[in-house]
Protein backbone atom coordinates (compact mmCIF):
# COMPACT_ATOMS: atom_id res chain seq x y z
CA UNK A 1 0.00 0.00 0.00
CA UNK A 2 1.42 3.38 -1.01
CA UNK A 3 0.72 6.76 0.62
CA UNK A 4 0.30 10.09 -1.15
CA UNK A 5 -0.39 13.45 0.48
CA UNK A 6 -2.52 16.22 -1.02
CA UNK A 7 -3.60 19.54 0.46
CA UNK A 8 -6.67 21.73 0.18
CA UNK A 9 -6.46 25.30 1.48
CA UNK A 10 -9.68 26.87 2.70
CA UNK A 11 -7.96 29.67 4.62
CA UNK A 12 -4.41 30.70 3.59
CA UNK A 13 -3.90 32.01 7.13
CA UNK A 14 -5.46 28.95 8.69
CA UNK A 15 -4.33 27.75 12.09
CA UNK A 16 -5.89 24.29 11.97
CA UNK A 17 -4.73 21.43 9.76
CA UNK A 18 -7.22 18.59 9.42
CA UNK A 19 -5.80 15.26 8.28
CA UNK A 20 -8.20 12.88 6.54
CA UNK A 21 -7.59 9.69 4.58
CA UNK A 22 -8.94 8.66 1.20
CA UNK A 23 -8.56 5.27 -0.48
CA UNK A 24 -9.55 4.20 -3.97
CA UNK A 25 -10.99 1.00 -2.51
CA UNK A 26 -13.40 2.96 -0.30
CA UNK A 27 -14.51 5.12 -3.20
CA UNK A 28 -15.01 2.08 -5.45
CA UNK A 29 -17.08 0.38 -2.75
CA UNK A 30 -19.25 3.48 -2.41
CA UNK A 31 -19.76 3.65 -6.18
CA UNK A 32 -20.64 -0.06 -6.31
CA UNK A 33 -23.24 0.45 -3.59
CA UNK A 34 -24.78 3.46 -5.31
CA UNK A 35 -28.11 2.87 -7.04
CA UNK A 36 -28.95 3.86 -10.56
CA UNK A 37 -31.54 6.26 -9.17
CA UNK A 38 -28.87 8.49 -7.66
CA UNK A 39 -28.23 11.35 -10.09
CA UNK A 40 -24.58 12.07 -10.86
CA UNK A 41 -24.26 15.82 -11.44
CA UNK A 42 -22.20 17.12 -14.31
CA UNK A 43 -20.60 19.82 -12.21
CA UNK A 44 -19.41 17.68 -9.35
CA UNK A 45 -15.93 17.17 -10.79
CA UNK A 46 -15.20 20.90 -10.77
CA UNK A 47 -15.51 21.86 -7.10
CA UNK A 48 -14.41 18.40 -6.00
CA UNK A 49 -11.66 18.04 -8.56
CA UNK A 50 -9.10 16.71 -6.12
CA UNK A 51 -11.10 13.61 -5.28
CA UNK A 52 -12.22 13.09 -8.87
CA UNK A 53 -8.61 12.98 -10.02
CA UNK A 54 -7.71 10.54 -7.27
CA UNK A 55 -9.85 7.92 -9.01
CA UNK A 56 -7.21 7.50 -11.76
CA UNK A 57 -5.66 4.04 -11.86
CA UNK A 58 -2.14 3.81 -10.40
CA UNK A 59 0.70 3.59 -12.93
CA UNK A 60 3.73 1.32 -12.62
CA UNK A 61 6.65 1.40 -15.08
CA UNK A 62 4.73 3.63 -17.47
CA UNK A 63 1.76 1.24 -17.82
CA UNK A 64 -1.60 1.21 -16.09
CA UNK A 65 -1.93 -1.77 -13.78
CA UNK A 66 -4.59 -4.40 -14.32
CA UNK A 67 -7.31 -4.74 -11.69
CA UNK A 68 -5.73 -7.96 -10.41
CA UNK A 69 -2.39 -6.29 -9.71
CA UNK A 70 -3.75 -2.91 -8.63
CA UNK A 71 -2.35 -2.01 -5.23
CA UNK A 72 -4.26 -0.12 -2.57
CA UNK A 73 -3.36 3.55 -2.75
CA UNK A 74 -4.11 5.75 0.25
CA UNK A 75 -4.11 9.53 0.14
CA UNK A 76 -3.65 11.61 3.24
CA UNK A 77 -5.71 14.69 2.55
CA UNK A 78 -4.68 17.79 4.46
CA UNK A 79 -7.21 20.59 4.83
CA UNK A 80 -5.93 23.95 6.07
CA UNK A 81 -8.79 25.77 7.76
CA UNK A 82 -9.66 28.43 10.32
CA UNK A 83 -10.23 27.02 13.79
CA UNK A 84 -12.42 30.02 14.61
CA UNK A 85 -14.69 29.29 11.64
CA UNK A 86 -15.08 25.67 12.74
CA UNK A 87 -15.76 26.71 16.32
CA UNK A 88 -18.53 29.03 15.15
CA UNK A 89 -20.06 26.32 12.97
CA UNK A 90 -19.71 23.31 15.26
CA UNK A 91 -20.23 22.98 19.03
CA UNK A 92 -18.12 19.83 18.87
CA UNK A 93 -15.07 21.69 17.55
CA UNK A 94 -15.83 24.58 19.91
CA UNK A 95 -15.67 22.22 22.88
CA UNK A 96 -12.49 20.64 21.51
CA UNK A 97 -10.62 23.95 21.28
CA UNK A 98 -12.21 25.84 24.18
CA UNK A 99 -11.91 23.29 26.95
CA UNK A 100 -8.91 21.51 28.39
CA UNK A 101 -8.42 19.10 25.51
CA UNK A 102 -4.92 18.61 24.16
CA UNK A 103 -5.91 20.16 20.81
CA UNK A 104 -7.18 23.32 22.49
CA UNK A 105 -4.11 23.69 24.67
CA UNK A 106 -1.83 23.20 21.66
CA UNK A 107 -3.74 25.81 19.66
CA UNK A 108 -3.56 28.35 22.49
CA UNK A 109 0.13 27.77 23.20
CA UNK A 110 1.51 27.53 19.64
CA UNK A 111 -1.14 29.31 17.55
CA UNK A 112 -1.72 26.27 15.36
CA UNK A 113 -2.75 22.65 15.70
CA UNK A 114 -3.20 19.49 13.66
CA UNK A 115 -6.17 17.14 14.11
CA UNK A 116 -6.44 13.68 12.56
CA UNK A 117 -9.93 12.67 11.32
CA UNK A 118 -9.34 9.29 9.62
CA UNK A 119 -12.99 8.21 9.77
CA UNK A 120 -14.49 11.30 8.12
CA UNK A 121 -15.51 11.36 4.47
CA UNK A 122 -13.23 13.61 2.42
CA UNK A 123 -15.85 14.72 -0.10
CA UNK A 124 -18.43 15.60 2.56
CA UNK A 125 -15.82 17.43 4.62
CA UNK A 126 -14.68 19.46 1.60
CA UNK A 127 -18.25 20.54 0.87
CA UNK A 128 -18.94 21.57 4.46
CA UNK A 129 -15.64 23.43 4.81
CA UNK A 130 -16.31 25.35 1.60
CA UNK A 131 -19.65 26.44 3.06
CA UNK A 132 -18.14 27.38 6.42
CA UNK A 133 -15.37 29.44 4.83
CA UNK A 134 -17.70 31.27 2.44
CA UNK A 135 -16.32 29.61 -0.71
CA UNK A 136 -19.83 29.35 -2.16
CA UNK A 137 -18.69 28.98 -5.78
CA UNK A 138 -16.96 25.77 -4.79
CA UNK A 139 -20.13 24.25 -3.32
CA UNK A 140 -21.84 21.86 -5.78
CA UNK A 141 -25.42 22.62 -6.76
CA UNK A 142 -26.18 18.91 -6.97
CA UNK A 143 -24.86 15.89 -5.08
CA UNK A 144 -25.35 12.15 -5.32
CA UNK A 145 -27.28 10.22 -2.70
CA UNK A 146 -24.06 8.68 -1.39
CA UNK A 147 -22.54 12.13 -0.88
CA UNK A 148 -25.76 13.26 0.80
CA UNK A 149 -25.54 10.25 3.12
CA UNK A 150 -21.92 11.08 3.96
CA UNK A 151 -23.00 14.66 4.67
CA UNK A 152 -25.69 13.44 7.05
CA UNK A 153 -23.11 11.43 8.99
CA UNK A 154 -20.66 14.33 9.14
CA UNK A 155 -23.24 17.00 10.00
CA UNK A 156 -24.72 14.85 12.76
CA UNK A 157 -21.27 14.03 14.17
CA UNK A 158 -20.18 17.67 14.43
CA UNK A 159 -23.67 19.19 14.91
CA UNK A 160 -23.42 21.53 11.92
CA UNK A 161 -27.06 21.44 10.83
CA UNK A 162 -27.57 25.19 10.49
CA UNK A 163 -24.51 25.59 8.26
CA UNK A 164 -25.85 23.32 5.51
CA UNK A 165 -29.58 23.93 5.93
CA UNK A 166 -30.01 26.17 2.89
CA UNK A 167 -27.95 23.91 0.64
CA UNK A 168 -29.91 20.84 1.70
CA UNK A 169 -33.05 22.46 0.28
CA UNK A 170 -31.23 22.99 -3.03
CA UNK A 171 -29.80 19.48 -3.19
CA UNK A 172 -33.09 17.81 -2.31
CA UNK A 173 -34.90 19.33 -5.29
CA UNK A 174 -33.12 16.88 -7.59
CA UNK A 175 -32.80 13.99 -5.16
CA UNK A 176 -36.50 13.81 -4.24
CA UNK A 177 -37.22 12.14 -7.57
CA UNK A 178 -35.23 9.09 -6.44
CA UNK A 179 -36.82 8.57 -3.03
CA UNK A 180 -37.23 4.77 -2.59
CA UNK A 181 -40.61 3.29 -3.40
CA UNK A 182 -39.84 -0.10 -1.86
CA UNK A 183 -37.54 -1.53 0.79
CA UNK A 184 -33.83 -2.00 0.18
CA UNK A 185 -30.62 -1.24 2.12
CA UNK A 186 -30.61 2.09 0.24
CA UNK A 187 -33.70 3.10 2.20
CA UNK A 188 -31.71 3.52 5.39
CA UNK A 189 -29.34 5.96 3.70
CA UNK A 190 -32.40 8.02 2.87
CA UNK A 191 -33.70 7.64 6.41
CA UNK A 192 -30.39 8.95 7.73
CA UNK A 193 -30.70 11.99 5.47
CA UNK A 194 -34.36 12.57 6.38
CA UNK A 195 -33.59 12.33 10.09
CA UNK A 196 -30.47 14.52 10.21
CA UNK A 197 -31.81 17.23 7.91
CA UNK A 198 -35.34 17.10 9.36
CA UNK A 199 -37.37 16.23 6.26
CA UNK A 200 -40.80 15.27 7.69
CA UNK A 201 -42.50 14.10 4.49
CA UNK A 202 -39.59 11.90 3.44
CA UNK A 203 -39.22 10.59 7.00
CA UNK A 204 -42.88 9.56 7.15
CA UNK A 205 -42.75 7.91 3.72
CA UNK A 206 -39.53 5.99 4.44
CA UNK A 207 -40.68 4.73 7.83
CA UNK A 208 -43.99 3.66 6.25
CA UNK A 209 -42.04 1.49 3.83
CA UNK A 210 -39.78 0.17 6.60
CA UNK A 211 -42.72 -0.85 8.81
CA UNK A 212 -44.44 -2.61 5.91
CA UNK A 213 -41.51 -4.25 4.17
CA UNK A 214 -38.59 -4.76 6.57
CA UNK A 215 -38.03 -8.12 8.21
CA UNK A 216 -36.40 -6.99 11.43
CA UNK A 217 -32.79 -7.55 12.45
CA UNK A 218 -30.74 -10.68 11.75
CA UNK A 219 -32.29 -11.11 8.32
CA UNK A 220 -31.59 -10.13 4.74
CA UNK A 221 -34.04 -7.23 4.94
CA UNK A 222 -32.52 -6.08 8.20
CA UNK A 223 -32.11 -2.90 10.14
CA UNK A 224 -29.32 -0.56 9.01
CA UNK A 225 -26.33 -2.60 7.81
CA UNK A 226 -24.08 0.44 8.30
CA UNK A 227 -23.73 1.30 12.01
CA UNK A 228 -22.31 4.72 11.12
CA UNK A 229 -25.72 5.92 9.93
CA UNK A 230 -26.96 8.35 12.62
CA UNK A 231 -30.47 6.94 12.94
CA UNK A 232 -31.53 6.95 16.63
CA UNK A 233 -32.31 3.65 18.30
CA UNK A 234 -35.68 5.03 19.35
CA UNK A 235 -36.66 5.47 15.68
CA UNK A 236 -35.48 1.99 14.70
CA UNK A 237 -37.20 0.57 17.77
CA UNK A 238 -40.51 2.19 16.85
CA UNK A 239 -40.25 0.84 13.29
CA UNK A 240 -39.61 -2.65 14.63
CA UNK A 241 -42.42 -2.41 17.19
CA UNK A 242 -44.95 -1.35 14.57
CA UNK A 243 -43.72 -4.06 12.19
CA UNK A 244 -44.24 -6.75 14.80
CA UNK A 245 -47.64 -5.41 15.88
CA UNK A 246 -48.90 -5.28 12.29
CA UNK A 247 -47.80 -8.87 11.71
CA UNK A 248 -49.27 -10.01 15.03
CA UNK A 249 -52.61 -8.34 14.26
CA UNK A 250 -52.70 -10.00 10.84
CA UNK A 251 -51.95 -13.45 12.23
CA UNK A 252 -54.61 -12.96 14.90
CA UNK A 253 -57.20 -12.79 12.10
CA UNK A 254 -56.35 -16.37 11.21
CA UNK A 255 -56.53 -17.41 14.86
CA UNK A 256 -59.97 -15.85 15.24
CA UNK A 257 -61.29 -17.65 12.15
CA UNK A 258 -59.73 -20.96 13.17
CA UNK A 259 -61.21 -20.69 16.67
CA UNK A 260 -64.62 -19.96 15.18
CA UNK A 261 -64.42 -23.02 12.93
CA UNK A 262 -63.11 -25.37 15.64
CA UNK A 263 -65.58 -24.26 18.32
CA UNK A 264 -68.25 -26.82 19.28
CA UNK A 265 -71.17 -26.65 16.86
CA UNK A 266 -74.43 -25.04 18.02
CA UNK A 267 -76.73 -27.58 19.59
CA UNK A 268 -73.92 -29.68 21.07
CA UNK A 269 -73.44 -29.94 24.81
CA UNK A 270 -70.20 -27.96 24.76
CA UNK A 271 -71.43 -25.17 22.52
CA UNK A 272 -71.41 -21.63 23.81
CA UNK A 273 -74.79 -19.85 23.99
CA UNK A 274 -73.65 -17.25 21.46
CA UNK A 275 -72.28 -19.84 19.04
CA UNK A 276 -73.64 -19.50 15.51
CA UNK A 277 -73.31 -21.57 12.37
CA UNK A 278 -70.93 -20.40 9.66
CA UNK A 279 -72.90 -22.43 7.12
CA UNK A 280 -76.63 -21.73 7.12
CA UNK A 281 -77.57 -23.51 3.87
CA UNK A 282 -80.67 -25.73 3.98
CA UNK A 283 -79.52 -28.31 1.37
CA UNK A 284 -83.11 -28.99 0.34
CA UNK A 285 -83.91 -29.85 3.97
CA UNK A 286 -82.02 -33.15 3.58
CA UNK A 287 -79.41 -34.13 6.20
CA UNK A 288 -78.88 -30.47 7.03
CA UNK A 289 -76.69 -30.83 10.15
CA UNK A 290 -74.24 -33.27 8.59
CA UNK A 291 -73.88 -31.19 5.44
CA UNK A 292 -73.37 -27.98 7.41
CA UNK A 293 -70.79 -29.85 9.49
CA UNK A 294 -69.02 -30.97 6.31
CA UNK A 295 -69.24 -27.49 4.81
CA UNK A 296 -67.62 -25.84 7.82
CA UNK A 297 -65.07 -28.66 7.98
CA UNK A 298 -64.07 -27.93 4.38
CA UNK A 299 -63.57 -24.24 5.23
CA UNK A 300 -61.31 -25.23 8.14
CA UNK A 301 -59.42 -27.78 6.07
CA UNK A 302 -58.75 -25.46 3.14
CA UNK A 303 -57.77 -22.71 5.59
CA UNK A 304 -55.15 -24.88 7.30
CA UNK A 305 -53.93 -26.31 3.99
CA UNK A 306 -53.55 -22.81 2.57
CA UNK A 307 -51.71 -21.60 5.67
CA UNK A 308 -49.34 -24.56 5.47
CA UNK A 309 -48.65 -23.85 1.79
CA UNK A 310 -47.84 -20.23 2.69
CA UNK A 311 -45.53 -21.22 5.60
CA UNK A 312 -47.98 -19.73 8.07
CA UNK A 313 -48.95 -22.96 9.84
CA UNK A 314 -47.99 -23.34 12.52
CA UNK A 315 -47.96 -19.55 12.80
CA UNK A 316 -44.52 -17.89 13.02
CA UNK A 317 -43.66 -16.56 16.45
CA UNK A 318 -42.64 -13.10 17.57
CA UNK A 319 -40.28 -11.42 16.52
CA UNK A 320 -41.20 -12.92 13.11
CA UNK A 321 -37.69 -13.14 11.66
CA UNK A 322 -37.57 -13.38 7.86
CA UNK A 323 -41.17 -12.13 7.64
CA UNK A 324 -42.39 -8.67 6.73
CA UNK A 325 -45.91 -7.35 7.15
CA UNK A 326 -46.14 -7.09 3.37
CA UNK A 327 -45.22 -10.75 2.87
CA UNK A 328 -47.62 -11.90 5.60
CA UNK A 329 -50.47 -9.79 4.22
CA UNK A 330 -49.85 -11.10 0.70
CA UNK A 331 -49.81 -14.69 1.96
CA UNK A 332 -53.09 -14.25 3.86
CA UNK A 333 -54.75 -12.58 0.88
CA UNK A 334 -53.59 -15.50 -1.28
CA UNK A 335 -55.40 -18.10 0.81
CA UNK A 336 -57.92 -20.22 -1.09
CA UNK A 337 -60.66 -20.84 1.47
CA UNK A 338 -63.49 -22.95 0.09
CA UNK A 339 -66.71 -24.40 1.47
CA UNK A 340 -68.83 -27.34 0.39
CA UNK A 341 -71.51 -24.88 -0.66
CA UNK A 342 -69.01 -23.16 -2.96
CA UNK A 343 -68.36 -26.41 -4.81
CA UNK A 344 -72.08 -27.04 -5.19
CA UNK A 345 -72.91 -23.48 -6.26
CA UNK A 346 -70.14 -23.45 -8.83
CA UNK A 347 -71.49 -26.59 -10.49
CA UNK A 348 -74.05 -25.60 -13.17
CA UNK A 349 -77.54 -26.96 -12.54
CA UNK A 350 -76.25 -29.56 -10.10
CA UNK A 351 -78.94 -32.07 -9.08
CA UNK A 352 -78.86 -34.51 -6.22
CA UNK A 353 -79.98 -38.10 -6.77
CA UNK A 354 -83.18 -37.14 -4.97
CA UNK A 355 -83.85 -34.52 -7.63
CA UNK A 356 -83.08 -31.40 -5.65
CA UNK A 357 -81.34 -28.68 -7.69
CA UNK A 358 -78.57 -26.52 -6.28
CA UNK A 359 -77.23 -23.67 -8.31
CA UNK A 360 -76.28 -20.06 -8.01
CA UNK A 361 -75.13 -17.38 -10.38
CA UNK A 362 -73.32 -15.73 -7.47
CA UNK A 363 -69.62 -16.60 -7.46
CA UNK A 364 -67.54 -13.92 -5.79
CA UNK A 365 -65.25 -13.40 -2.85
CA UNK A 366 -68.11 -11.68 -1.04
CA UNK A 367 -69.96 -14.99 -0.71
CA UNK A 368 -67.06 -17.47 -0.90
CA UNK A 369 -66.72 -19.66 2.19
CA UNK A 370 -69.91 -18.04 3.49
CA UNK A 371 -68.26 -14.62 3.54
CA UNK A 372 -65.27 -15.72 5.62
CA UNK A 373 -62.77 -15.02 2.82
CA UNK A 374 -64.08 -11.47 2.40
CA UNK A 375 -63.96 -10.98 6.16
CA UNK A 376 -60.28 -12.00 6.18
CA UNK A 377 -59.47 -9.59 3.34
CA UNK A 378 -61.38 -6.75 5.01
CA UNK A 379 -59.50 -7.27 8.27
CA UNK A 380 -56.11 -7.23 6.51
CA UNK A 381 -57.13 -4.06 4.65
CA UNK A 382 -57.99 -2.36 7.95
CA UNK A 383 -54.65 -3.30 9.51
CA UNK A 384 -52.76 -2.10 6.44
CA UNK A 385 -54.62 1.22 6.45
CA UNK A 386 -53.44 1.85 10.01
CA UNK A 387 -49.77 1.80 8.96
CA UNK A 388 -49.12 5.49 8.41
CA UNK A 389 -45.37 5.90 8.88
CA UNK A 390 -43.76 7.83 11.73
CA UNK A 391 -44.11 11.54 12.41
CA UNK A 392 -40.72 13.23 12.70
CA UNK A 393 -41.94 15.70 15.32
CA UNK A 394 -42.67 12.86 17.74
CA UNK A 395 -38.94 12.23 18.05
CA UNK A 396 -37.86 15.87 18.34
CA UNK A 397 -38.48 18.56 20.96
CA UNK A 398 -41.72 18.28 22.91
CA UNK A 399 -42.71 15.21 20.96
CA UNK A 400 -39.60 13.42 22.21
CA UNK A 401 -40.57 14.16 25.82
CA UNK A 402 -44.09 12.89 25.21
CA UNK A 403 -42.71 9.72 23.62
CA UNK A 404 -40.42 9.12 26.61
CA UNK A 405 -43.32 9.57 29.03
CA UNK A 406 -45.45 7.17 26.99
CA UNK A 407 -42.65 4.58 26.99
CA UNK A 408 -42.20 4.90 30.76
CA UNK A 409 -45.94 4.50 31.31
CA UNK A 410 -46.03 1.32 29.20
CA UNK A 411 -43.09 -0.17 31.09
Amino acid sequence: MSMTTSRLTFDPDGDLLLRLTYTVAKEKEREDNATGDSPVPSNISSPLGLFTNLKLAPIRDGHSMDEDEEEEVTWEVEMLVSAKHLMLASPVFRAMFKHSFLEGETLRSTGKVEVSLPDDDTTAMEIVLNIIHGRVRQVPKEVTMDVMTALSILVDKYQMHEVVELYVEIWMVRLKASVPKFFSPELYKWLSVAWVFKLPQEFKHLTWIAVRESCGSNSIMQLPPDPSLPIPEVVLGEIEEQRRKSISDTLSIITILKDKLTAPSPGTIWARPEAARVCTSTFGSIDIDNKRYSCEGMILGTLLKGLSDQRLWPPPSNPYRAFSFKSIALAVRSLKITSLCDTIQNAPAFKTPAGFTFGSSVSSMQHQAHGQLKWVHDQVDQIESRIMGLDLEIFTGKGQSALAQSTEAES
